[in-house]
């Protein structure tokens, strides 16, 4: 008799054991049985190759001084500060169709009338598949001529190449309508460009 309890004690000890090792935690168990050859990863979490993160890395490192920021949080960054002194400008934007530039008035600051403008249109463009993260304005007083220079976010799944007509005409019609058809901002020409080159369509 008392043999069989010591059986069934020395099986309910072994049984309590082998279930505490099941329940013990995934970085308590590599201390003490070290890591496996092999971690197979979550599928939550993506998987960036070492060249891709560092092409990442590299484009947000080299960000040209003087753009201007674009983020879902920050999408106009030049809107005018609420006790600031504004003129009145004329946003253009697409209507349901995206076949006519509809006018909308809007406050900048006049120091910085283009860039606020040109905020105006863009803050549309902060967020989503195709996201913009900066961009960057240069004026040639000889020629009245501004070129913009857009960035595309380095992690925005699109492109480009992917934008439809519409979106060009959404993007670009309204920027160049914006910049041309207000005369407070003195612009005879418009180029865009995209990290330097010219965006051609």
């Amino acid at each position: 008799m008392r043999s069989n309890s010591i059986k069934s004690y020395l099986l309910l000890g072994l049984t309590g054991a082998i279930a505490s090792l099941a329940l013990t935690s995934p970085a308590l168990a590599q201390r003490r049985f070290g890591s496996p050859r092999w971690n197979p990863p979550q599928p939550s979490t993506p998987v960036i190759s070492e060249t891709e993160a560092s092409r990442e890395d590299d484009t947000q490192a080299t960000s040209p001084p003087g753009d201007v920021e674009l983020s879902p949080d920050n999408p106009n960054p030049k809107a005018p500060a609420d006790d600031e002194r504004t003129i009145t400008v004329t946003v253009y934007r697409p209507d349901v169709f995206c076949e006519n530039l509809i006018p909308r008035t809007e406050q900048v600051s006049p120091n910085q009338a283009t860039e606020g403008a040109i905020g105006h249109v863009l803050k549309d463009w902060a967020q989503g598949e195709f996201r913009l993260a900066g961009y960057r304005v240069q004026r040639d007083d000889s020629t009245r001529t501004v070129n913009v220079d857009l960035r595309i976010a380095p992690d925005a799944p699109r492109r480009w190449a992917s934008l439809s007509t519409c979106e060009q005409f959404s993007l670009l019609g309204s920027l160049r309508n914006t910049l041309l058809q207000n005369p407070e901002l003195d612009i005879a020409g418009v180029e865009f460009t995209s990290r330097g080159e010219p965006l051609r369509f």
